[in-house]
């Protein structure tokens, strides 16, 4: 029987029906920690809780709850009217706070968590320690901001108003309204939907995804994924930020599990899954454009031909990825890196891979 005589299922049949916070409990392998242990090169960040929270982070992840789950922004953010300090102290105050969230005020945190806080984000190193402590005793407001905020993301009415004309754009631009424009509500063979979570395993270690969108053209028998990206460089400049931040990793392995759990189902085994788009965006720039990563598959399996070539140039796959973090994990080994453990302790100079 073929998926054209079964009756039409929803690709949200086939997703974890469960809460984001549920879905970062999971545990396994995600992109972003996998990413995260690739450009550290510290196999301590997989099993040390994460401070990094960008302006460019915060700002994205803005845009992309206004996109994809508006009902959610006043659960998640905390929209002031007040001048934001600058990136750099933004992240250091939210750090602090992590450290140190219920001091009655920001005159009470210790000067070491400060200070710690300061050499972490590489601040004024050249200054004396209290001419550091003095500039950031300046904007204690917003460490009383993220009290208030009660874990929400803290943004400013001007950030809000960024996010929602990148927004407006994104969804009608004529380059992107394909892929981020609302769903018609008389079509329902072409289904939008946002958020999906999906997981598999690989070599019997949990791997997890969370995709933007998923479009569905049940007619056509296709699957396509798509990520939305706000990124720091000109759109036009996106493939350097794909390199930088390791989006390949993402484009392959949330394929390959979406891959997976397809293959698994009568009706959707026979679609087939169109190559990974990343709709981008730059906030001041707001001249979107899609970038399409290729791939070819062979019976279950992606064919990567992309992430081929980067190997060769010395990067690694998610699927080596998850093997040295998986190892770093069981023998509960921090110190070195995989490749100095399995060497002994003992390397060859090579540097070919600072030469990329």
């Amino acid at each position: 029987m073929n998926s054209t005589s079964l009756m039409m299922k929803s690709i949200k049949e086939l997703s974890l029906n469960i809460s984001e916070p549920e879905y970062r409990k999971l545990g396994g392998f995600s992109y972003s920690m996998l990413a995260k242990f690739l450009r550290s090169g510290d196999p301590k960040v997989l099993v040390t809780p994460s401070h990094d929270e960008s302006d460019a982070l915060r700002f994205g992840s803005l845009v992309d709850c206004l996109m994809t789950e508006p009902d959610l922004l006043e659960d998640r953010f905390f929209i002031t009217s007040m001048k934001t300090p600058s990136p750099t102290i933004t992240s250091i105050m939210l750090y602090i706070y992590k450290k140190v969230p219920d001091a009655k005020s920001f005159t009470f945190v210790p000067n070491e968590v400060k200070l710690e806080a300061l050499d972490n984000f590489d601040y004024a190193t050249s200054w004396s320690s209290k001419t550091r402590l003095d500039r950031l005793d300046k904007q204690s407001f917003y460490y009383t901001l993220l009290q208030r905020s009660e874990g929400k993301i803290v943004m400013s009415e001007e950030d809000l108003t960024l996010a929602n004309l990148c927004v407006k754009i994104l969804k009608t631009h004529p380059f992107t309204e394909k892929y981020m424009g609302d769903e018609d509500p008389f079509n329902p063979k072409i289904e939008k939907v946002n958020q999906l979570k999906f997981s598999s395993t690989y070599h019997g270690n949990l791997i997890r995804c969370m995709f933007d969108r998923i479009i569905v053209d049940h007619d056509a028998k296709t699957i396509q994924p798509i990520d939305l990206k706000t990124s720091g460089k000109k759109e036009e400049k996106f493939e350097l930020s794909a390199l930088e931040w390791d989006y390949y990793i993402q484009a392959s392995m949330y394929t390959q599990i979406l891959l997976d759990v397809i293959s698994e189902d009568e009706y959707f085994k026979d679609f087939t899954i169109l190559p990974f788009k990343f709709v981008v965006i730059n906030r001041f720039e707001r001249t979107p454009m899609v970038w399409s990563y290729p791939f070819s598959r062979l019976n279950r399996n992606i064919i990567d031909d992309q992430q081929a070539l980067l190997q060769k140039n010395g990067y690694k796959s998610w699927r080596e990825l998850i093997k040295e973090a998986a190892w770093h994990i069981e023998n509960n080994k921090f110190d070195y890196s995989y490749e100095t453990y399995m060497s002994g302790g003992e390397r060859t100079i090579d540097f070919s891979k600072y030469l990329r």
